[in-house]
């Protein structure tokens, strides 16, 4: 877009009265029934979508505290005039597409937004963030913060990762963090390393803990990048920058869902986990989890994979300088306080407790079937004790290995109870 005296103007002679005069209203289908020609319907609508934009126009300059040539000489860094602006502002003069797309642009909003809702009435809303994010902003906040991620490396080929424990294990870190537009709603953003570098991770810790997640959006997510990019390496980035994801996340009564996309790349990773901020204490922040995680997996074979993952807040550790004695507090990874062979077990797809009681009544009536006398006289009394035995025996395996289906090959869930293990786990070091 070029400067203010080639910005495209109607030539039309504007009108004498002012748009927004009265009250302003998004139109709806309804209230172009009266419109008897297309034409009608054609005009009521591009003045409708006039007047709510510069209705959108001064409602910004109030919130933001700006008087109309500030707006144009600042905000919008002279690429429109203050007399233009005042007359798009006179009924039946056309504003351009153009001009429409430069101030949503200056206040970081679409031009959907300027000129098809009523931004003072989307903040009326947005007051309640149940309105946005179906849970209180404060509950969302309470998750805002840097996590280290540990689960199983999916690179091997399906049964053969021949690993120790300690190998088989990658890790990653992501932050959770809040951006306000320009009307001051909220929304909430997660960037992410997977199958991250202990450097890696050391220098987005490091980085984190002078970061305000409210007020840092861009910076957080820039860091991100410039922590994966080898400026002499073109190729190194190239691949790192595969391991970079970002999304956002959601909060239900219950259920923390947290959606991630690969920057580079088609992937998608989806993460559940138990919102257990719901009924923590206020000011209580999300300490960490255990979280169900979609994927594909990466490697030779790009699959479906579905894994289990353990979130854990960032810690510190108090170490003392040299010489002065001055203690300081440094970033590390909490995961790193855990032996690998514990960590593995709380991530293992491991098999829940099982309620065997009516296979077992089934078994114990069968075995009273084969070894009782109901049988004399009939089949079973030409069958040896021996024959008998492996009846049974073909019996009990097929009624336990049905069980067994249903309960474990069927789902794996993460229970209140293996969610609240992790917990006391990080409680330990947070």
């Amino acid at each position: 877009m070029k400067k203010s005296t080639d910005v495209r103007r109607d030539t039309r002679a504007p009108e004498t009265d002012k748009r927004n005069t009265g009250p302003v209203k998004v139109l709806k289908p309804e209230d172009l029934i009266n419109c008897s020609t297309l034409s009608q319907r054609m005009e009521m609508m591009v003045e409708n979508r006039c007047e709510i934009f510069i209705h959108n126009v001064a409602f910004l300059c109030q919130t933001h505290g700006l008087n109309q040539s500030t707006l144009c000489s600042q905000k919008l860094e002279n690429y429109l005039s203050s007399p233009q602006l005042t007359g798009y502002k006179k009924r039946g003069r056309d504003i351009p597409l153009s001009v429409m797309a430069l101030v949503a642009s200056a206040f970081g909003l679409t031009v959907e937004e300027m000129c098809g809702q009523l931004l003072d009435e989307t903040v009326d809303n947005a007051e309640d963030s149940r309105a946005t994010f179906g849970r209180p902003i404060e509950e969302y906040m309470k998750y805002a913060g840097t996590y280290d991620l540990t689960y199983f490396d999916t690179s091997a080929p399906i049964g053969q990762n021949q690993d120790a424990t300690a190998n088989a294990l990658d890790r990653g870190i992501l932050t959770i963090y809040v951006t306000y537009n320009a009307i001051g709603v909220a929304s909430f953003h997660v960037s992410a390393v997977f199958n991250c570098t202990p450097e890696e991770r050391q220098k987005i810790a490091n980085y984190m803990e002078g970061v305000d997640f409210g007020k840092d959006a861009s910076a957080i997510r820039a860091f991100y990048e410039k922590v994966l990019t080898n400026p002499l390496d073109l190729s190194h980035t190239a691949s790192r920058m595969k391991c970079l994801y970002e999304g956002e996340i959601k909060l239900t009564e219950r259920i923390t869902e947290i959606t991630l996309r690969q920057v580079k790349g088609s992937d998608v990773a989806h993460l559940y986990l138990h919102n257990r901020a719901a009924n923590s204490s206020e000011g209580k922040v999300y300490r960490g989890g255990l979280a169900t995680m979609m994927s594909i997996s990466r490697g030779a074979e790009h699959m479906p994979c579905i894994q289990a993952v353990m979130m854990m807040r960032g810690a510190c550790a108090t170490i003392r300088q040299e010489g002065s004695g001055d203690t300081a507090r440094i970033p590390k990874c909490g995961l790193d306080y855990f032996q690998a062979e514990l960590l593995a077990s709380k991530i293992y797809l491991a098999p829940p407790k099982i309620e065997l009681g009516d296979e077992i009544q089934k078994i114990v009536a069968y075995m009273k079937f084969l070894f009782s006398q109901e049988g004399e006289g009939g089949p079973l009394s030409q069958l040896s004790d021996e024959e008998k035995t492996l009846c049974l025996a073909s019996f009990v395996e097929k009624k336990l290995t049905e069980s067994l289906r249903r309960n474990i090959l069927s789902h794996y869930k993460i229970s209140l109870r293996m969610d609240s293990d992790v917990y006391e786990m990080i409680r330990q070091i947070l």
